[in-house]
């Protein structure tokens, strides 16, 4: 399935005179833009839909530390992209469009999700829903909006980001989308965020603790 470029989402950093069309992530729901663009129109790395193909059918593509076959699985933010020995972090600039930033192997074992549900099972496990549709079972008492850095090997939790006052955090959602600073002070359900050049007062739900 392909998307007129006149409808592509703000998100996604591709010039509209490029191509008439682009391919469409399976999730587009979720906010996440397709490998094949971030591959093709954002990195550069490969020239076309074909040898990207050919890149995914050899097994050189991953995701969170995944092969992955499919050139419009969908990257979301604080992914993973590895491939030729790089590795590379789905972000957002301040302009609300995704980038990708080179890390080390080291920080590619690692991912942030925040804490959107929670639910409790037999014998007192608790089931976190996590952004970009993760879950994970465990005992942790972890408050719906925190977030968590999670070990994509072990699938466990490493560190508990708490969405309070003094937590550094980056807007995931709406007008301001990108910006990121320091939590100066929370009152009904919105936040007030700090940093350089930004002042502004956005909903709970539309920010994310992030590590400094």
């Amino acid at each position: 399935m392909h998307q007129k470029i006149n409808i592509i989402p703000k998100t996604w950093a591709i010039k509209r005179k490029d191509r008439k069309f682009v391919v469409t992530s399976m999730h587009m729901r979720r906010q996440g833009i397709p490998l094949l663009i971030a591959m093709r129109d954002i990195l550069c790395v490969v020239s076309d839909r074909r040898e990207l193909g050919i890149a995914l059918r050899d097994g050189k593509i991953k995701i969170n530390n995944k092969i992955v076959k499919e050139d419009r699985f969908p990257l979301l933010l604080m992914y993973v992209l590895s491939f030729d020995s790089k590795h590379y972090r789905v972000l957002i600039n301040d302009k609300g469009k995704f980038n990708f930033e080179e890390i080390s192997e080291k920080d590619a074992k690692e991912i942030t999700l925040k804490v959107i549900g929670k639910k409790i099972l037999k014998k007192g496990k608790i089931q976190f829903n996590l952004s970009g549709g993760h879950n994970l079972i465990g005992n942790e008492e972890i408050k719906i909006g925190n977030s968590i850095v999670l070990d994509i090997d072990k699938n466990e939790v490493k560190k508990i980001l708490r969405l309070e006052k003094g937590a550094h955090a980056i807007v995931i959602g709406g007008r301001h989308m990108g910006k990121f600073g320091s939590i100066n002070h929370i009152e009904d359900k919105l936040a007030k965020i700090e940093g350089k050049n930004v002042h502004i007062n956005v909903n709970l739900n539309n920010i994310m603790a992030i590590e400094k």
